[in-house]
């Protein structure tokens, strides 16, 4: 706090580590004669707190697979003193995506129908301050799709005639695609991922193949 010497004006500088301090100011006039003669008085000023919104920094735009793990964190400051508690939120997050609400540690692992796609991430942080005040910022996650190998079932051995035509169905299973294909028509999403139904006929006769004919179905993928 300063005063004019000429004027008596008070200036109480923008000090915040002296915000909700009660101050008693004691204020002295003085003249010039002789001999000098003062004058003595005060006051308090009572400074109040008045809350500021918090800064939250976000990571950068971040490129991963489908089932991979994605592992960031969202930061944040608060200029009052004493600091305000700050509580960090996603914003329509994507499925399965977290965030530690006092760290703004941020987890996700994308599912397989989540790749491959672009998603905006809204991280909002807000303090306890009166009243209660937040900051927002975004940044993106682009998933790529990943391709994963289909497992095939084990098929049971047959016994057949020489030059009996045998005939049977293969229907591989992936993560891309994790229902198994019936051709039966029935309650069906589509897929939009290679799915096939491979059927193999095969005519046997005098211990070799005598005829291989790969027929391939491409199919949405049944429920």
């Amino acid at each position: 706090m300063t005063i004019d010497p000429n004027t008596g004006r008070n200036h109480l500088a923008d000090n915040r580590s002296r915000w909700t301090d009660t101050n008693l100011v004691i204020v002295s006039a003085t003249d010039d004669g002789t001999p000098p003669l003062s004058a003595t008085n005060n006051f308090t000023v009572i400074v109040t707190e008045v809350n500021s919104a918090p800064l939250l920094t976000v990571p950068s735009g971040q490129t991963i697979n489908e089932l991979a793990t994605l592992n960031v964190s969202a930061s944040a400051t608060d200029s009052d003193l004493p600091a305000n508690i700050l509580t960090f939120s996603l914003l329509a997050p994507p499925a399965g995506m977290t965030i530690v609400s006092g760290t703004g540690a941020i987890n996700w692992t994308p599912t397989e129908p989540q790749g491959p796609s672009t998603n905006v991430i809204t991280v909002v942080v807000t303090d306890n301050g009166t009243p209660a005040l937040s900051a927002t910022n975004s940044f993106t996650v682009t998933v790529n799709e990943a391709n994963t190998a289909p497992s095939l079932p084990a098929i049971a051995d047959r016994t057949i005639h020489a030059g009996q035509a045998l005939t049977f169905t293969i229907q591989p299973r992936t993560q891309m695609c994790p229902q198994y294909i019936d051709l039966q028509p029935r309650s069906r999403r589509a897929c939009g991922r290679d799915c096939r139904c491979i059927q193999r006929h095969l005519h046997l006769g005098h211990n070799h193949v005598r005829r291989e004919h790969n027929q391939r179905h491409h199919r949405s993928c049944y429920r």
